[in-house]
């Protein structure tokens, strides 16, 4: 629990310890099906776009133009990639999905915590590592250089690593009663 009476700052780099915590720990357990807390102090700042899921082909991800050139008369998959060029695989019929695969080649497939979006916007605002006029708000808050920061500047930081992780927390869940179910399943047919 972290005060609420803490300056922003402080807060802030609390969540970002926080933050990379929860993401480690859930490396490990997607590698090792356990945490053993001792690995933590162990183990590299975790980049956004490498983090694996334990759901095999989470996420179909299509480039725009394409969706356009072969679903052009397909209102259903025109409307499921309207606002972004990637969905979760579990969201699609297998009808859909099928008639997805057999129409273009154009399609990439990929079983990471985070869509190539969710990750690029994780980078972007926590580290410099694809971007570099990126925030970068973790190496700021822990490498003590938010000195110059005012008031509102950590109020608005809070927000954007609340935000980020809001989005890390969503994705873990989903994770987690995916290895659930998962689990239940095996357990249900032994």
């Amino acid at each position: 629990m972290i005060e609420d009476t803490l300056p922003s700052e402080t807060k802030n780099k609390l969540f970002v310890i926080e933050i990379e915590s929860i993401l480690r720990q859930f490396i490990l357990l997607q590698k090792e099906n356990k945490i053993d807390v001792n690995n933590l102090k162990y183990m590299h700042q975790p980049r956004y776009d490498n983090i694996h899921s334990f759901i095999k082909n989470k996420y179909l991800e299509i480039n725009q133009n394409v969706v356009f050139k072969y679903f052009q008369n397909d209102n259903k998959i025109l409307k499921i990639f309207n606002s972004f060029n990637y969905v979760e695989e579990k969201f699609l019929s297998k009808t859909t999905l099928n008639s997805i695969l057999k129409a273009t080649t154009h399609v990439t497939r990929y079983s990471n915590l985070f869509s190539t979006s969710e990750s690029n916007y994780l980078s972007y605002c926590l580290d410099n590592s694809l971007f570099s006029d990126a925030l970068s708000l973790r190496n700021i808050y822990l490498h003590g250089a938010s000195k110059h920061f005012s008031d509102e500047d950590h109020r608005i930081n809070y927000l954007r690593i609340l935000n980020c992780m809001l989005i890390i927390i969503a994705n873990i869940n989903d994770e987690l009663i995916y290895k659930i179910d998962t689990l239940e399943k095996i357990e249900t047919n032994n």
